[in-house]
């Protein structure tokens, strides 16, 4: 697994479903929020070995062909985010056109001083967390109805399903920070 500062997100050549509605959350997040290095798309989850010989689980993105990134929390990657989906959609199908719907998510991980330059000391996260709904509010989407539902600002939430104890804890103490706003989104694909 390589940890590159800036490594550029696999967009796919033909999107299919919901990863039309990742690209456009991708490039809403990336022009709305100027600090932040990369949105990549959907994590996999991900399972290597310690040297103890123990499966720790982890989310990862391709990046390349074969290539993935780790995003548990890493100074290297810097203001990063990734959609973490749950595996489940629910579908109300018909001939014409089905509606999905699904709940993933937002996964952000940041250094306060890129965010304030001038505040990071005294912001916390319920001002990140206010940012993140300014967004929302202001944000219209054509492939999908997004809707937040919920924040989650602990290791244990953040990184549900995932070996969150490897993270090195000094990536969740300021100057760092994580959130994850878990999102309920309905899309449409159209039938032939």
């Amino acid at each position: 697994m390589s940890r590159p500062a800036n490594h550029p997100a696999y967009i796919p050549q033909t999107p299919k479903l919901f990863e039309n509605v990742a690209i456009e959350l991708r490039t809403k997040l990336l022009a709305h929020f100027d600090w932040l290095t990369n949105a990549y798309l959907i994590a996999e989850r991900r399972v290597k070995r310690d040297a103890d010989g123990r499966e720790l689980r982890f989310p990862a993105v391709q990046v390349s062909g074969k290539e993935y990134v780790n995003l548990l929390p890493d100074a290297h990657l810097k203001n990063h985010s990734y959609l973490d989906t749950g595996g489940t959609d629910t579908i109300d199908y018909h001939r014409a056109r089905s509606q999905v719907q699904t709940e993933v998510g937002l996964v952000f991980f940041f250094n306060y001083r890129d965010l304030y330059p001038t505040e990071w000391q005294s912001s916390t996260i319920e001002r990140v967390k206010s940012d993140v709904l300014d967004f929302f509010a202001q944000t219209a989407f054509s492939t999908a109805q997004i809707k937040p539902v919920r924040f989650l600002d602990t290791a244990p939430g953040i990184y549900q399903d995932y070996d969150y104890w490897e993270i090195d804890h000094q990536f969740l103490m300021k100057p760092f920070g994580a959130l994850r706003v878990d999102l309920s989104i309905n899309y449409f694909q159209n039938c032939p």
